[in-house]
């Protein structure tokens, strides 16, 4: 056999090896970084009557699980620091205490100022992943980044991060989340929920109890909720859908849509265009500047007064018109079932009644 053809040989036969490997190691089942992390020693703590509990820390994860027949706060914690430099590694310490009726779990880091402006320069602060199983008590969590999760708490609740993705499902009480960025999930939860965030996506749905959500340019999704909804934003989409109670808005420039609403309906907006379904006995009183207001009212009997003063009125003949000289106005009653009122009024944007 000719050296060449022999060397050929050789160069296939290393790359069918080659490729072999390759695809052993693909299947190969692969670690999550929770999983290749180094687990501490669990630890726990007797719980006393008015305890409530405090989670702090900076990225990684958070899950408290529900456990009603225990007395006892159980904390697992696993690092992974394996994008963390040397030097800085002993910097981080992981504390559980209790400093009055406050049970404290806490990711201690760089006490030096110095020290924090190199790690956040370098981007390479470790991961803590926190598991806590305890009774349904007050909690606060505080935590920069990551995945926070809270399941069947039946107790107020308190979150407060930068950019995380909360999930928060099930039980009753209080709820206030702070989240810049990343995602909030609230569902299937009785009580009082407040969402304010600047960039979030955030989905509210089956929930009992008044609403108080603030999002600046995030995309907002509201479904399915009983009780009074307070909304405000500027920039991100926005899709309400089933609310009975009060909806109370103010928009900027960005669509809002309210599909299958029972209840008194109050808002203003800016260049954003409004759509609103009316279902039931109406209670709308809605101003814009240059947004559309395009309202949806099947089988309504309600007392319509719609104007505005540069826009287009595109609503039923038979209502009265009435120009002033600042304005043109359309009133009347309409001829469905049901009864109520609406009163809008816009600038330039136009004015559709269906």
């Amino acid at each position: 056999m000719a050296p060449a053809e022999t060397t050929i040989i050789k160069v296939r036969y290393l790359m069918v090896i080659v490729l072999l490997l390759a695809l052993v190691f693909l299947f190969l089942p692969h670690e999550t970084r929770a999983e290749a992390a180094h687990s501490l020693a669990p630890v726990q703590m007797q719980v006393q009557k008015g305890d409530q509990v405090m989670i702090r820390g900076f990225q990684g994860s958070v899950e408290y699980q529900v456990s009603e027949a225990s007395n006892v706060i159980r904390v697992e914690v696993a690092e992974d620091a394996s994008k963390t430099s040397e030097k800085y590694k002993d910097e981080w310490q992981f504390s559980f205490k209790r400093e009055g009726s406050e049970v404290q779990v806490r990711i201690e880091g760089p006490a030096s100022k110095q020290v924090w402006a190199e790690v956040l320069a370098e981007k390479n602060q470790p991961e803590f992943f926190i598991k806590v199983t305890g009774p349904s008590l007050p909690v606060h969590i505080n935590w920069n980044e990551g995945k926070i999760e809270i399941h069947n708490l039946l107790n107020s609740l308190n979150v407060t991060s930068i950019k995380s993705d909360v999930i928060v499902s099930k039980g009753q009480g209080d709820l206030s989340v702070t989240n810049q960025e990343g995602s909030v999930i609230v569902r299937d939860r009785k009580g009082q929920v407040k969402v304010d965030s600047y960039l979030a996506k955030v989905r509210i749905e089956n929930v009992e109890g008044k609403i108080d959500l603030q999002n600046f340019t995030g995309e907002s999704r509201v479904e399915n909720v009983t009780g009074d909804v307070h909304f405000n934003t500027f920039k991100g989409a926005s899709h309400l859908t089933s609310v009975k109670g009060r909806i109370e808005f103010k928009n900027g420039i960005a669509p809002l849509r309210i599909e299958k609403f029972e209840g008194e309906l109050r808002g203003r907006s800016g260049q954003g265009a409004v759509y609103a379904d009316v279902r039931g006995v109406a209670d709308v009183r809605v101003e814009s500047a240059e947004g559309a207001v395009n309202l949806k009212m099947n089988s309504s009997g309600a007392w319509v007064n719609l104007g505005t003063a540069e826009g287009t009125l595109a609503v039923p003949g038979f209502l009265k018109l009435t120009r002033l000289s600042s304005q043109q106005i359309r009133s009347g009653r309409l001829r469905g079932s049901s009864g109520g009122s609406v009163f809008v009024r816009t600038t330039s944007g136009d004015i559709r009644l269906r």
